[in-house]
């Protein structure tokens, strides 16, 4: 019983992509802990957090490549 792959090449790099954002999102906030009010802390962190959480990481659970 040998199946599909379920998860290829593409799915695994968006999930990476989706991890680092989130990563570069927390080392943002902690690089920037002592100026809270900076636009990096304030603006960028939170849409580096979304794009990871809400949508590389779902898009590469999910992505299925379409067979002819």
């Amino acid at each position: 019983m040998e199946g599909k792959k379920v998860y290829t090449k593409v799915n695994f790099y968006l999930i990476l992509s989706g991890v680092l954002s989130i990563v570069l999102g927390y080392l943002i906030l902690y690089f920037t802990k002592d100026n809270w009010d900076n636009p990096l802390a304030l603006n960028v962190a939170p849409i580096l957090f979304v794009v990871g959480y809400l949508v590389l990481i779902p898009i590469g659970l999910l992505y299925k490549k379409k067979e002819n």
